[in-house]
């Protein structure tokens, strides 16, 4: 607004922006009625207002050339895992019938390489280990002599011995039992080397704290390795005996094999408590064999022992040859002995 002086009194008059302003209205609204009547007037050159304001130029643009991509190095492995149609099998266009899920199944299940089998896997044979002789035999295993050792169980295992790792009994109840371990497992055995009882499996609780022994808690039953003995002591098939270092009559270290054996009785008894029942079989050695040296764990705990006594009676003697040597190199005191007056 702009105030002029009228007849002593301000009167406050509009700015020229403002009436540029109004202007401009006035002939929009000129322009605007025109258009809703059908017929547009062209404006004459000097009613068209134009911008102060200058465009800027706009920047030509240029488009960069795609520059050729190197294929990224994959992992051997992984490209090994790329399917092609040739590696799909025929029937692949059915597993388009299947859910989403199957599919899903069948396409990783086709993805994944066989891995190449080694020259000890097409021999048959493992690294570091002998080929395994299978043990579901009666009687004696080809190269396998009496007195045969091992000083792991599954050493005796491979060679089809006694194949089981920590089962005392192999066999079934259908045939009978290919072979047993002697270990002292109860104390209701009794070992005398060419006859002995074994006490059969069962009545323990193993299973709930994944033991290997445990006290008798309940009766044995006819099953599984007491009815492969029992039916050993029908057939009279020989059974294979090993002993392992635990027996009484084994060896010092790991296991052997003592022969063939037979069951001539198959019978119950009450266990060494007087509280459950127990299956017991007995064994007699066949005729024929090579004799075992049952001795030979005793004679070695013996000289083991005499090597003890006679290292601890040196120390002693050592000992008391250095306490004398000490004596004799102390000073003697003075007043100790005879003085000259």
């Amino acid at each position: 607004m702009v105030r002029s002086k009228t007849q002593g009194a301000e009167v406050e008059g509009p700015t020229e922006y403002e009436l540029e302003v109004q202007r401009n209205k006035e002939a929009n609204k000129a322009l605007m009625a025109t258009v809703m009547k059908g017929s547009l007037i062209p404006l004459a050159p000097s009613q068209v207002q134009k911008s102060s304001v200058t465009p800027k130029a706009k920047k030509p643009v240029h488009k960069r050339k795609a520059e050729p991509v190197e294929p990224t190095r994959r992992s051997s492995r992984v490209s090994k895992q790329v399917i092609t149609h040739q590696e799909l099998p025929d029937d692949s266009e059915h597993d388009l019938d299947l859910p989403i899920k199957e599919r899903k199944k069948t396409v990783s299940r086709t993805m994944k390489p066989k891995r190449a089998a080694s020259s000890e896997e097409e021999e048959g044979k493992l690294p570091n280990k002998a080929p395994r002789t299978n043990g579901k035999v009666f009687g004696a295993i080809e190269g396998i002599e009496v007195g045969k050792w091992w000083a792991f169980r599954d050493e005796c295992g491979r060679a089809g011995v006694h194949p089981p790792t920590v089962a005392g009994i192999y066999g079934g109840a259908d045939v009978g039992a290919y072979s047993v371990a002697v270990s002292a497992g109860y104390p209701e055995d009794m070992d005398l080397g060419d006859t002995f009882t074994y006490t059969g499996s069962g009545g323990r609780e193993l299973k709930k704290k994944n033991l290997r022994t445990a006290p008798q808690s309940s009766d044995q039953t006819l099953v599984r390795g007491n009815a492969a003995l029992d039916k050993s002591a029908q057939t009279g098939n020989p059974v294979r005996v090993i002993r392992g270092y635990k027996a009484a009559l084994g060896p010092a270290t790991g296991y052997r094999y003592d022969g063939l054996y037979k069951v001539v009785r198959s019978y119950t008894a009450l266990n060494s408590e007087g509280k459950y029942l127990v299956y017991k079989f007995d064994f007699e050695r066949l005729p024929g064999q090579p004799p075992v040296d049952y001795g030979a764990k005793e004679r070695a705990l013996a000289e083991e022992e005499a090597k003890a006594a006679e290292g601890e009676a040196e120390a002693a003697e050592g000992n008391a040859k250095d306490a004398k040597t000490t004596a004799e190199a102390m000073p003697t005191p003075p007043g100790s002995g005879d003085e000259t007056k």
